[in-house]
């Protein structure tokens, strides 16, 4: 035998070992992204679940103890998917802790000398005193563009075109529009629809004037 043939042979030999074991490296990597898959799921969960019994359950004034917080844990069970680990597999805990709601009560707040807390939007001009407030809680509805020119929001004035979902002007002949908004939006999930609403002192409003609703 040559040593070109030699060379070939012990190539051959080299890759059938080597592509083995790159392969299971590789398994085991991608594996990875699977169980961080699997934490992700867990603790947003986990998360909603301490959320919901925090604001059900309510904190004891002027303690703060642990029985104060809401704290959950699952543990998480994990096969290691390659065979030649056989049985072999791993436990992940994941927990979370949320502390119980304590409520806000305006006219207790304003007994004890606190500052007034009140509620904005990021991109609104004015601050509101109630949360329930139209205004931040628009009511969405689905209307022609040719009934546009007769339709006037609850305080008369008529519709304007949305600056913000004017480029997804579609062939449809419907448009979103809102009892209190002054603008008709072509896409349902125009941020102009959308409201993320803040409660802040009333201190950090800064040029914002009160709400004509409810302010």
């Amino acid at each position: 035998m040559n040593k070109l043939n030699i060379k070939k042979a012990s190539m051959t030999v080299e890759t059938a070992l080597v592509l083995p074991m790159l392969f299971l490296a590789s398994v085991c990597i991608l594996y990875m992204f699977v169980v961080m898959g699997k934490q992700m799921h867990a603790k947003i969960t986990l998360y909603e679940a301490a959320h919901t019994l925090a604001v059900a359950a309510y904190a004891t004034d002027g303690e703060d103890t642990e029985d104060n917080y809401i704290e959950l844990t699952v543990p998480i069970y994990t096969k290691l998917p390659i065979n030649y680990f056989a049985e072999k597999s791993f436990w992940i805990t994941e927990s979370v802790k949320l502390r119980k709601w304590t409520g806000y009560d305006p006219d207790e707040a304003k007994e004890a000398g606190d500052e007034e807390m009140v509620f904005i939007t990021e991109t609104g001009s004015v601050y509101h005193r109630n949360r329930e407030c139209s205004y931040l809680n628009p009511s969405i509805r689905t209307v022609s563009k040719e009934s546009l020119s007769l339709l006037r929001n609850k305080s008369g004035h008529i519709y304007y075109e949305c600056k913000a979902c004017k480029n997804k002007k579609t062939s449809s002949q419907s448009v979103y529009i809102t009892t209190y908004g002054e603008s008709y939006h072509y896409d349902v999930n125009c941020e102009g629809l959308k409201r993320t609403v803040y409660c802040v002192p009333i201190s950090e409003v800064g040029s914002r004037g009160p709400c004509s609703k409810c302010g």
